[in-house]
């Protein structure tokens, strides 16, 4: 332990306690890295970025979304009143960016609050 703590003050003391970061990069690809690479075989996924999971995501839900609509179009044709049905729940309980937010328990910021439009009545005279 103690040989290993003269090392460290050595390398310290030769970069005036400042550490350069070629040699963190050195470290890490030394220490860390093969640790981290070891965890992404182990869990069975190469390091994908969150955006691309977001992507891929939206996309399978488009997706299922569709194949809902095709089938409720072929259950129309043989019975209509169970088809209505299930457009209405698939419109219903649709997920989107207003449903699944969470409402903060303090007051809102004015940037916060989702914009309503409201429409001017016409006027009969």
């Amino acid at each position: 332990m103690a040989k290993e703590e003269k090392e460290w003050k050595l390398k310290l003391r030769e970069h005036h306690g400042i550490i350069s970061a070629r040699w963190e990069w050195e470290f890490y690809c030394e220490h860390y890295r093969p640790m981290f690479e070891l965890w992404r075989e182990w869990c069975g996924f190469a390091a994908v970025r969150k955006y691309e999971r977001e992507i891929a995501a939206e996309a399978e839900g488009e997706r299922l979304f569709d194949l809902a609509k095709r089938l409720i179009e072929i259950i129309e044709e043989k019975q209509p009143e169970i088809a209505k049905m299930y457009r209405q729940e698939l419109l219903a309980e649709q997920i989107t960016p207003y449903t699944i937010r969470e409402t903060p328990d303090r007051p809102l910021e004015p940037d916060e609050i989702p914009v309503r439009v409201e429409y001017r009545r016409r006027r009969w005279g």
